[in-house]
């Protein structure tokens, strides 16, 4: 009898008892030979079984937060990321508010306000920005739902924000003088005071 038929409905109880003895046997022999059980990955992250409580869920958020790095090779990747990102983190309002009051700064408007990296002389998306859309947030909303998954997001980028904090304040500076002086020669002096104001906080 094959499975075409036995899923058609024609009984072979002797047919069928082997095929459980047979699936038995397999699960005695995977036992003995102490086979790993298949691990799971979560927000970019390797597991072996998903988090069960606050402190492994901690642990898989920070890990997925340094996840991140690997995507943001240059330093003009990281200050994209980091603008476009906090630009989509504060725009979750009070939900993550208190989370963003842990940050190791707060960035002026004129630096993330609406800001994208394809839209700007970069010409493409942020790959920092691609990843978390396509590998962190999709696993954090199945999971935990948009609601959770939005301030177990922010908390995922400060953990990224104060691993990296030193870099990010000097990157800050430098495109912040950049834009200053940029402004400055096309005569936008409102503007540049604007920057002049982060280039203040940033140095200080």
């Amino acid at each position: 009898m094959g499975w075409l038929d036995f899923w058609k409905g024609k009984k072979d109880d002797a047919a069928i008892k082997r095929g459980f003895e047979v699936r038995k046997q397999e699960n005695v022999e995977k036992v003995a030979k102490n086979e790993p059980e298949e691990k799971i990955v979560l927000c970019g992250v390797e597991l072996d079984r998903m988090p069960a409580d606050a402190e492994e869920l901690n642990r898989m958020m920070a890990r997925a937060a340094i996840s991140i790095m690997p995507y943001l090779p240059t330093e003009q990747d990281v200050y994209w990321f980091v603008i476009e990102q906090y630009d989509r983190i504060i725009s979750c309002g009070e939900l993550v508010a208190s989370i963003m009051a842990t940050y190791p700064f707060k960035m002026y408007e004129i630096e993330y306000l609406d800001r994208k990296s394809e839209n700007s002389y970069v010409g493409h998306k942020n790959p920092g920005i691609v990843y978390i859309l396509n590998a962190i947030l999709p696993d954090l909303v199945r999971h935990y739902g948009m609601v959770q998954a939005q301030t177990m997001l922010a908390f995922i980028f400060g953990t990224y924000l104060h691993g990296n904090k030193d870099l990010i304040k000097a990157l800050r500076l430098k495109y912040a003088v950049h834009y200053h002086n940029n402004c400055i020669s096309s005569g936008s002096f409102r503007t540049a005071e604007q920057w002049n104001e982060v280039i203040s906080s940033v140095d200080n």
